[in-house]
């Protein structure tokens, strides 16, 4: 038998929380830089005053280096309310945008930067609209900027989309409204290969409840308007629309799509991914995973060849559970199929919050995640994860992280925590009140059946005790009549 060799650069893992300014912090964008990471997150200023901007060094270990923070006495700065806000520009610089407010309006800004976080120029963008607000900015082909948000016409209106297209020096170029009668908030946008723009975000109904929509506006290089569509249940609240290039030429299209109403305010979706031609008509669309409350998506892009990474975060509700809101990050391949899916968290107590923003791919082949966690209605902290290439965010996937398959075709996937355990844990599938002779089998390393309990029939979760179980990894496969449909791993400490 001839060895196998295995060279690789070690993994390394964190899960740590920042609060630079020992107020708050809200992470929003993040990339990665020669010797760690750069984070962009939203504070306040030292007096706890004025709200502020900030980007964050951490190393690849996740210790903090230099800090920045942006900010004017008089003023609010407004980090987005959307993930992957900090790019790299092409000359090897950083730029984000974001909103200003002072006493009478509200307009937007720009800043590009360089890797000692100093600003290199600042500008400002505040066209003949009430309001402006942009929450996303990318650079062009022609080394300019597109910038996306939302504006307000005039006091007694409501928003429109907004694009704004700049040079390589931050200058307005043009900019373009889109929008009818009703509320649109643009959220994202690329560069099409017809030097166009494809422009994601959603619009709303005001005064009527469950009217949100995911939607995709088409522009041609000057920002004219050549098409516009809705995607998602138009009877129930989706997400915002999330765009990326296709492999092909085509574009693909990322939101939650809204199952069931809650309440008027509130209801519980899917994950829902959308190949759409050029002309904006559906090639494919598939719903990912299981039915969650609270589900929203914060950003959505391409991560590697053909491949793309969504994330944002989740309510979980059940009488076995905690009320908490989990991160979570899917990898798709070109298909829209699942690669993987999983939750992560740094509190997990009831109404505790853990808020995915943004996560880019490392060098070492893994991902960097931003965001923010805190204690039930305690203060925000900027929360950052280094996970490897699978996602997890220790070897095996174990502390910190709830897992489940997430497959297009399946989702018969089983959450399992808490995860490590101690004692007793439990399983939620929302199949479990789905179809008959329903199993839950417990096999250790060595393959040995240690535990099965048959699944009441309308019960969505169960609860297994592995209090006189030997510490160690053990895999939980889910069977209906027979046949294996779900699978999930737990580690007793």
């Amino acid at each position: 038998m001839i060895p196998h060799l295995l060279f690789a650069q070690e993994q390394v893992y964190f899960n740590n929380l920042y609060n630079p300014q020992s107020n708050f912090a809200m992470g929003r964008g993040v990339i990665e830089n020669d010797n760690g990471y750069i984070c962009l997150f939203g504070t306040k200023d030292n007096s706890n005053t004025w709200y502020s901007i900030g980007m964050l060094k951490i190393s690849k270990t996740g210790t903090t280096d230099d800090l920045n923070v942006f900010g004017s006495p008089g003023l609010d700065f407004y980090a987005s309310t959307v993930g992957g806000t900090l790019i790299k520009t092409l000359d090897g610089n950083l730029a984000f945008a974001f909103q200003v407010q002072n006493s009478s309006t509200v307009y937007s800004s720009m800043i590009k930067a360089d890797y000692d976080l100093d600003t290199i120029w600042k500008k400002d963008y505040n066209t003949e609209n009430y309001w402006t607000m942009i929450v996303k900015c990318k650079q062009t082909s022609d080394s300019g900027y597109i910038l996306v948000g939302n504006a307000q016409p005039d006091a007694s209106s409501y928003y429109d989309f907004l694009l704004i297209k700049t040079d390589s020096e931050g200058n307005e170029e043009w900019h373009q409204n889109y929008g009818g009668n009703w509320a649109e908030h643009g959220t994202d946008v690329i560069q099409t290969p017809d030097g166009g723009y494809l422009i994601g975000g959603f619009f709303w109904k005001p005064g009527y409840t469950h009217s949100l929509n995911a939607m995709v506006v088409k522009s041609d290089s000057m920002g004219n308007e050549e098409w516009t569509k809705y995607y998602g249940n138009p009877n129930i609240d989706d997400d915002m629309a999330l765009v990326a290039m296709a492999d092909d030429g085509n574009y693909l299209v990322a939101t939650v799509y809204g199952e069931i109403i809650n309440t008027p305010y509130t209801r519980s979706g899917r994950i829902y991914i959308l190949k759409i031609d050029n002309s904006g008509g559906i090639i494919w669309d598939k719903k990912v995973g299981v039915t969650r409350d609270g589900y929203y998506m914060k950003n959505f892009r391409i991560t590697g060849e053909n491949e793309y990474i969504a994330n944002g975060w989740s309510k979980l509700i059940d009488s076995s559970f905690p009320n908490y809101y989990p991160g979570w990050i899917l990898k798709l391949d070109q298909n829209g199929d699942s690669l993987w899916y999983r939750d992560y968290y740094h509190f997990n107590g009831s109404y505790d919050e853990n808020h995915i923003y943004d996560v880019s791919q490392t060098s070492d082949n893994g991902y960097i995640t931003v965001g923010k966690a805190n204690v039930e209605f305690g203060t925000e902290q900027m929360w950052v994860l280094k996970l490897d290439s699978m996602g997890c965010d220790t070897p095996g996937c174990a502390l910190g992280t709830n897992i489940f398959d997430a497959p297009a075709t399946n989702t018969q996937g089983l959450m399992v925590w808490p995860n490590p355990t101690s004692g007793q844990f439990s399983v939620l599938s929302s199949e479990f009140s789905v179809g008959d002779n329903k199993i839950i089998r417990v096999y250790d390393t060595h393959g040995i059946n240690v535990y099965e309990i048959e699944v009441p029939a309308g019960n969505a979760t169960i609860s297994i005790e592995a209090s006189g179980w030997t510490s160690g990894l053990y895999y939980l496969q889910y069977l209906m009549d027979g046949e294996v449909v779900g699978s999930a791993k737990i580690i007793r400490n």
